[in-house]
């Protein structure tokens, strides 16, 4: 399976919570990314992906929507009227950033990759 480590500047404690990108049949491997949001790699989300939903143009959309969820959801909110602050809400995207473009890189899919640009 391939696996996904984002880091960022935030330190929070432990999340460990899977979302699975869809029902593979018992003949596919199913690939796991995950998404992490703080330098220890303490919070996390798991993706589940498998190597055909990366072909078609739908299911890889729908891939790059969970990721920048998933990323959201370990870095907090980035706006500042969410995140009460002007610095909470900018380290909070620089960490959305970076996860985002940490979990595109280790699915390792150019497509994947023309879509998050």
């Amino acid at each position: 399976m391939k696996t996904l480590a984002i880091s960022n500047v935030l330190s929070v404690a432990a999340l460990g919570l899977a979302v699975g990108f869809s029902t593979p049949s018992a003949a596919e491997q199913v690939d796991e990314t995950f998404v992490r949001g703080d330098q220890d790699g303490m919070q996390s989300i798991s993706i589940q992906y498998t190597a055909t939903e990366l072909s078609d143009e739908e299911s890889l959309q729908n891939l790059y929507g969970q990721i920048k969820r998933a990323a959201k959801q370990v870095c907090g909110p980035t706006s500042l009227r969410e995140a009460g602050g002007l610095q909470l809400a900018s380290r909070n995207r620089v960490c959305y950033e970076e996860a985002v473009s940490a979990a595109v890189s280790q699915v390792d899919s150019d497509q994947l990759a023309s879509i998050s640009h």
